[in-house]
């Protein structure tokens, strides 16, 4: 699912939508319906901001190089 947003239709959370870093967690009313290419989309009239995120989230995992440890723990690869 996806945020459609337009200056015109989000007036009231618009300075919200400009503040955004990844990871934030925001809170949003809409029309419900899909892009030309098909796409689910959330046509955003009003937004919030529910949760700031502190920190950036972590890195990509790259699983681990130890192979013993990893037929030990194989729920961590």
């Amino acid at each position: 699912l996806q945020f459609g947003l337009s200056k015109k239709m989000v007036v009231d959370g618009w300075p919200v939508a400009k503040g955004l870093d990844l990871a934030d967690i925001v809170g949003a009313d809409g029309r419900l319906g899909r892009t030309k290419t098909g796409e689910l989309t959330l046509w955003v009239t009003h937004l919030r901001l529910l949760s700031k995120a502190l920190r950036p989230p972590p890195g990509k995992w790259h699983g681990l190089s130890d192979v013993e440890l990893r037929y030990r723990k194989r729920y961590l690869d």
